[in-house]
């Protein structure tokens, strides 16, 4: 069974996070993860385990940025969970607009800010975006008043 606790920064120290996101792992410091901890983010655990870490940060009342990391053990399985609660855990939230990026190339990133009614708003990509230098797309899921 899958539930939310809060994130905590050794949740995602604990996480195998899948393929595409691991280059993060050695770039992002203990302090930085830090301050990703609040009523803004949680872990979905698995059998104690952290699964997916998750969460936003504010950037105004209105505006907030959406971050995530996926365990390699996130199946097509325990996916619809997944999906279920981040669908839930976004309506819950008082953002007016919400962003969201992934790597432009980075298809299920993609397909999955789709599933979750975010829109793409660039056109070919931010050029050298990531901390790594790729290109990421902009996604941005706007609430109705």
């Amino acid at each position: 069974m899958i539930y939310p606790v809060p994130f905590r920064a050794e949740h995602l120290q604990g996480l195998e996070l899948q393929r595409s996101q691991a280059w993060t792992q050695d770039r992002l410091a203990v302090a930085d993860q830090r301050t990703l901890e609040g009523p803004l983010s949680s872990t979905l655990m698995e059998d104690g385990h952290p699964l997916v870490c998750v969460g936003v940060v504010a950037f105004t009342e209105h505006r907030a940025l959406l971050w995530t990391f996926f365990s390699g053990e996130v199946t097509a399985y325990n996916f619809r969970a997944v999906h279920s609660w981040a669908k839930k855990f976004l309506q819950s939230l008082k953002f007016r607009r919400i962003e969201a990026t992934t790597e432009v190339d980075f298809e299920q990133g993609n397909r999955w800010l789709k599933t979750l009614g975010f829109k793409r708003e660039d056109k070919s990509g931010m050029t050298a975006f990531g901390v790594d230098g790729r290109s990421h797309a902009l996604y941005a899921l706007i609430k109705d008043d």
